[in-house]
């Protein structure tokens, strides 16, 4: 949670120097947009066979017994 607050913090920083205006409503579909992208990685490297210090190591482990 700590990771989606702070890029939503840079986010909108970068949005000010380029001189872009928005309300609260397009803060909140920004911080669900980073929520969901956030979401979507963490499916991304836990399916990931090549990314297992990424995954939880129960479902390493898991994971490696059914192959061998």
């Amino acid at each position: 949670m700590y990771r989606i607050a702070e890029e939503l913090q840079e986010t909108i920083i970068a949005d000010t120097k380029l001189g872009i205006k928005y309300d609260d409503a397009d803060v909140l579909r920004m911080k669900k947009m980073i929520e969901q992208e956030t979401k979507d990685l963490e499916i991304i490297l836990r399916d990931n066979p090549f990314a297992p210090l990424q995954r939880n190591e129960s479902r390493v482990r898991q994971r490696s017994s059914l192959t061998f």
